[in-house]
Order: C-alpha cells, then sequence, then structure tokens
C-alpha cells in the first residue's frame, strides 16, 4: 500500500511530507478516523517515512520492493487489537496482520478480528501488550536511525493498558515514535489524547470516489452510497453486510409501526433485539452506522431531494414509503439515538438494555410529527 495508493486525503500527505522532510515530527501522531477514510494507509507511509526517508523508500520501491518486506524491519514495531490471551500478543499474528494489510487497508476491526479467528469476539490492546512494549522500547535502534510503533486501534486499549502506554508517551527514548490510529476519539483518555498531535480525517473527496469506481469498473455503486469511504464500497462489493443490515432497519421500522395495533408483533422487538445483541459489537457499531444514513436517506427524500440521498437499496425496499415519518421533528433525535448508541457500544454497555432503548425510543420518535 503506497502513497500513490491512498485515494484522496491531499493535504494530510503533503503534511506528512513536509513533517518527515524537515523532520519536524510530533513524537505522538494520532489520526482518527471513522469509518475507513485512509487512517491506516496514512499511518503505514508515515512510519516507512520515519523509518528509511523518503529518497530511501522511493528507492525501495523503484526496485519493487513490497509492502510486506519493507514493513518487515526490526525498528518498526505493529500494535493493534487481538483476542484477549494472556499468552498472545501482536507479534504473534504479524503474518495475518501483513496479508490484512496487503489486501484490505481499508479494513474494519471487524475485518481484521475476522481474519484471525471470530469477528464476533472483542478485540482488545491488553496491557500485557505495553508491557512487552516497555520492555523493547529502550533498546538501540537496530540500523541506528528512528524507531516507530504503530498502533492501530488505540480506542480498543483497555484502561491498565492505556495508563501504563501514558508514561511512554511523556517520555519517549529519543527518536522514538508513535503513529496511532483510533476510530473513536471518545472512547480515549483525555490525558492520552492531549500528548497527541491529532489529525482528523474528513471523507474522501467525491471526484476521488468516482474516479475510483471508473477505473476498477464498478457500475453498480452511486458515489453518494461510498459516503466518502473506501471501506463501504469494498463492504457493498464484497459481502452482504449491506443488504443484512438493511433488513434489520427496516424489520425495526416494521414491528416499531405494528406493535401499536398487534401485540405479538412487540414480543418480536424483543425477538429483534436478542437477534441483533448476538451480533458482534463491531457489527452492532456497522449497523448502528448504517441506520443514521438510511434516517439522512428518507429524510432527503422526504424533502424531495432524492438526487444526494445516499441509500441504494439492496432487498428492493422502496424508501418513500418510510420518508413521509422522518421529518424536521425526529430527524435530528434519530441520529443523536442511533449515534450516541454506537459510543456506548464502544464502551462495553449492556447490549441489550441498549437495543432496547432503541426499540422504545423508535417507536415513540415514529409517531413525531414535522411540527
Amino acid at each position: 500500500m503506497y502513497f500513490k495508493n491512498i485515494i484522496g486525503q491531499d493535504k494530510i500527505k503533503k503534511t506528512i511530507d513536509e513533517m518527515c522532510e524537515n523532520m519536524y515530527v510530533p513524537h505522538c501522531q494520532l489520526f482518527i478516523d471513522k469509518i475507513g477514510y485512509g487512517g491506516l494507509g496514512l499511518a503505514l507511509y508515515f512510519c516507512l517515512q520515519l523509518i528509511y526517508g523518503k529518497k530511501n523508500l522511493e528507492r525501495h520501491i523503484l526496485k519493487g520492493s513490497d509492502i510486506k518486506t519493507l514493513l518487515q524491519n526490526p525498528d518498526l514495531k505493529f500494535i493493534y487489537p487481538i483476542y484477549s490471551n494472556k499468552n498472545k500478543i501482536s507479534s504473534d499474528y504479524l503474518k495475518e496482520w501483513l496479508f490484512f494489510i496487503e489486501k484490505n487497508v481499508y479494513g474494519s476491526y471487524g475485518d481484521w478480528l475476522k481474519e484471525i479467528g471470530d469477528e464476533n469476539k472483542e478485540g482488545i490492546i491488553s496491557v500485557n501488550e505495553i508491557e512487552n512494549l516497555q520492555n523493547q522500547i529502550n533498546l538501540k535502534s537496530f540500523f541506528g536511525g528512528n524507531k516507530v510503533i504503530l498502533i492501530w486501534g488505540l480506542d480498543k486499549m483497555n484502561l491498565s493498558a492505556s495508563n501504563k502506554i501514558l508514561k511512554l508517551l511523556e517520555e519517549p527514548p529519543k527518536k522514538t515514535f508513535f503513529i496511532m490510529v483510533a476510530e473513536d476519539s471518545l472512547s480515549l483518555l483525555p490525558t492520552i489524547y492531549s500528548r497527541c498531535q491529532t489529525t482528523y480525517l474528513k471523507p474522501i473527496e467525491s471526484s476521488y470516489i468516482e474516479e475510483y469506481l471508473k477505473k476498477n469498473n464498478i457500475e453498480k455503486i452511486h458515489v453518494n452510497s461510498a459516503l466518502g469511504s473506501l471501506r463501504n464500497i469494498n463492504t457493498i462489493l464484497n459481502n452482504d453486510f449491506f443488504s443484512n443490515y438493511e433488513y434489520l432497519i427496516i424489520e425495526l421500522l416494521r414491528l416499531s409501526f405494528s406493535s401499536n395495533k398487534k401485540k405479538e408483533d412487540t414480543i418480536q422487538l424483543f425477538d429483534w433485539v436478542n437477534k441483533v445483541s448476538l451480533m458482534g459489537n463491531e457489527k452492532i457499531k456497522d449497523f448502528l452506522y448504517y441506520s443514521v444514513d438510511f434516517f439522512r436517506s428518507a429524510f432527503l427524500v422526504n424533502y424531495n431531494l432524492e438526487k444526494i440521498a445516499p441509500f441504494e437499496s439492496s432487498t428492493n425496499f422502496n424508501i418513500k414509503n418510510l420518508s413521509p415519518y422522518i421529518n424536521k421533528g425526529n430527524f435530528k433525535k434519530f441520529v443523536v439515538l442511533f449515534e450516541t448508541s454506537q459510543n456506548y457500544i464502544q464502551q462495553n454497555a449492556n447490549k441489550k438494555m441498549l437495543l432496547t432503548e432503541i426499540v422504545i425510543k423508535t417507536k415513540k420518535l415514529l409517531s413525531v410529527s414535522k411540527n
């Protein structure tokens, strides 16, 4: 995954180039990348520049060095979420990690966890990981240059690990840099956040998305459906997650409408809660994020703005049937409900209680008029 393959994000690319060229690099750089705007790819390139220098890196590329070879440098260490296991740390999954980077650098935590096991389990960065880092970080650089630690999934670090890494961030060894990526800044300790230079990634510009779709002969996806994310495009192309999410949100809305008249549909709503709660945290977060865009599309269609609505049904659902019920009176409340729920899931809230609250509030919000 070289720099030229990172779609868009031109300002951030330029900033990375300038910082590395002038060696005006913060000891701790944090990228906040919510849904696959390119944070991991940018972080990887940042690391490679710090390890090799731009000219040497370009020389390696011209010689045909692949990403796996360049990343297997003893002065570059990776930390990422894995399943809780006292006997395992990130380096035990290095082979899988390099394969994941090569094929899906825009992938999610769920995509990565699926690569190493069961995506329905919760991945974390444990204190064992940071203790291992402490034992290595003061060793001399193998090649006498910079040492770089890339942490992907900083928001997956548990409290013990967060407190322990804080000491390393406060007083890092000379010529040691932390390049970190997180999806949810609200899940980070404020003391960690305050010690980082933070860059929030914005959605990839539509012109770059359109160019990417044309270059790869992808005709079934509209630019608006991508929502500025290569991850969304890959998800739509490679699996049926979106259609599953569409079925789930439609089922929730249908049962919410009908349960006022049919008691058995109220029971089915709680069956819906049980079904969704069995999904892994990452899938539930993706579903909630998808639902926000679903409501946004319905709202736009309601006000005759369907041309910019991102929704494209994979189940032949006609969103015009729903749009009259998503209006100025309830749209923002739906967005707040589902986005707030994402944050609670990130913090390991009780899934059944959270989903039950969504069911109850959805029923109420659907009855709200636009006034």
